[in-house]
């Protein structure tokens, strides 16, 4: 009877430890990031969260007359953060920088960036995290920059970007994407700059950039791309570079202060001729 007893109590404080336990963040602050970041930021590594609903501490000594509200710039490097860590964005209200390296990133889970309205520039890189779902990002309506590299991507879903009405700058680089649906950027109507460059992508579709008529620089270089829809070009009408470098129809990098969109479609004749 005592055994039992004592077994229970132990299961209880277990389990009040589990709903109880806590992570905790201790941040280098600075006005300079070791990466390059730049403004009020808190540096971070070496933290593992198993748990989303884990309480988050967040440590450090804040520099003279500073706060966690003076904080805009978060880097989180080295580290085992299987998703992304919501309460983050209530300690640190103001963030508009935030920067994930090999911060052991598994899945953005649904509503991640609820409360991360203000960010501006978003760094994933060095993860594991095989897709990319359908509105990952819907919060981000400010966000300009969002750079995704080297995270093992293969499948994108087609509305892994709705939201984002305000992206110019999208690099998504370094992945094991091999196709891109024709409605994936559909959402990004304020894209000036896109990398797609050292990923798997065998074919380009024209109706790709059909809502991007901003969009003045492409890089698709070292891609596996062997056939090219004829009409590709038509949608790009405001393009100043284009690379096509290292891919499998096409080794070139055309800038239209040399190259006309007739010169671009005329090289992509071998391209455009697998199309099927």
């Amino acid at each position: 009877m005592e055994k039992r007893l004592l077994l229970l109590l132990m299961l209880f404080a277990c389990s009040l430890y589990s709903v109880n336990s806590q992570v905790v963040v201790i941040c280098n602050f600075d006005h300079l990031s070791s990466t390059g970041g730049i403004g009020y930021g808190c540096d971070a590594s070496n933290i593992r969260v198993e748990r989303e609903n884990d309480r988050v501490v967040v440590m450090g000594q804040h520099m003279p007359n500073m706060n966690n509200g003076h904080v805009v710039r978060l880097t989180i490097r080295d580290s085992n953060t299987e998703f992304i860590i919501t309460q983050l964005f209530t300690q640190f209200p103001n963030l508009q920088q935030l920067e994930l390296t090999n911060a052991g990133l598994r899945r953005i889970q649904p509503n991640a960036f609820a409360m991360a309205r203000n960010l501006r520039t978003l760094v994933i890189q060095n993860n594991n995290i095989p897709q990319i779902q359908a509105n990952a990002f819907s919060h981000l309506i400010v966000l300009d920059t969002l750079v995704i590299r080297a995270n093992n991507i293969i499948n994108l879903d087609q509305n892994a970007f709705a939201g984002l009405s305000s992206l110019r700058n999208l690099f998504l680089t370094n992945e094991a994407i091999r196709a891109i649906h024709v409605n994936t950027l559909r959402h990004l109507v304020n894209l000036q700059m896109l990398s797609l460059a050292e990923n798997q992508i065998d074919r380009l579709d024209a109706q790709i950039f059909m809502n991007n008529r901003q969009l003045h620089s492409v890089f698709l270089e070292n891609n596996q791309i062997n056939a090219i829809h004829p009409q590709f070009v038509h949608n790009l009408n405001s393009i100043q570079v284009l690379s096509l470098s290292s891919n499998r129809c096409i080794n070139q990098t055309f800038i239209t202060r040399i190259f006309t969109l007739q010169n671009i479609n005329q090289a992509l004749n071998r391209c455009t001729t697998n199309w099927r």
